[in-house]
Order: C-alpha cells, then structure tokens, then sequence
C-alpha cells in the first residue's frame, strides 16, 4: 500500500486537529513498524544463533533485577529468530552451562552482563 504522502503534509490537513492527529499517528505507527524491521533485519544477518539472542535481548528492557521477561513462548521465539525450537533450546542451556545467563520459563536473567555489549 502506497501513501500520497502530499495529502497529509497538505495546508487543510495541518490546520484541523482531527487530520494533524491522524497524520501523527501513522507517522508513529511507521516508525514502530519502521524500527521492528531493522532490528528484525540486524537480527537475521547474523549467522550464529548466540548472536542473535545477543542483539534480541538488547532489545528488550530489564526489570529491576536485571531479568528479561521474554513476550514470546520458546516456539515464538524460535520462529522470531527463524531458528527450530530444538536449536534455541540447545543454545539457551549450552549458554547456562556456560554461567551467561540462568532461565526459568519466559524470564532469563543474565548473569554475565558483558555478554549484551562485549565481545565474544
């Protein structure tokens, strides 16, 4: 679906409030949409898993005990990072093994908080 973006930025639509808010609020819903799809896209060019969970946390905000409650079940999130379900789940204890994070569920706390922002 394509916009004619000069009738929403036109003299009429910026003088009633009623079309200035509806503009505004496609112009927001677009940058939403706009920013899921470039994390998306920074996502999927990653080629290894880890670091795909790597940048997908970062995405997400920590409660005040640093644990990220994931919106999504571990099928959800496999198909979000197009991956099996059996793979994520292999990372994600392979990870634990490894004292990067601990998980219970849909909340993962991360105990090695150089693992967002770090190299590895």
């Amino acid at each position: 679906m394509q916009l004619d973006f000069s009738a929403l930025m036109s003299q009429k639509t910026l003088t009633c409030p009623c079309r200035m808010q509806v503009t505004a609020n496609l112009m927001q819903d677009m940058a939403q949409q706009l920013l899921f799809f470039n994390t998306k896209v920074r996502i999927l060019a990653q080629k290894r898993l880890r670091d795909r969970l790597k940048i997908y946390l970062q995405t997400l905000t920590p409660d005040e005990k640093g644990c990220y409650s994931l919106p999504y079940t571990r099928t959800e999130l496999a198909d979000f990072l197009c991956v099996d379900r059996s793979a994520l789940s292999r990372e994600l204890c392979r990870m634990r093994d490894e004292r990067i994070l601990d998980f219970s569920g849909a909340k993962i706390h991360l105990l090695n908080p150089t693992f967002l922002y770090g190299w590895n």
